[in-house]
């Protein structure tokens, strides 16, 4: 079940590809800010 939804997700970001930008951008963001947390 969870490996199907991972799939979905994976080839949603594959044809959203500003989606996959925006999300990455995020993601280093959050990186960062954990970074600075510690």
């Amino acid at each position: 079940m969870l490996l199907t939804i991972g799939i979905l997700l994976k080839n949603f970001r594959n044809v959203h590809l500003t989606c996959k930008k925006k999300w990455y951008t995020i993601k280093l963001n959050q990186n960062v800010l954990e970074k600075v947390d510690m």
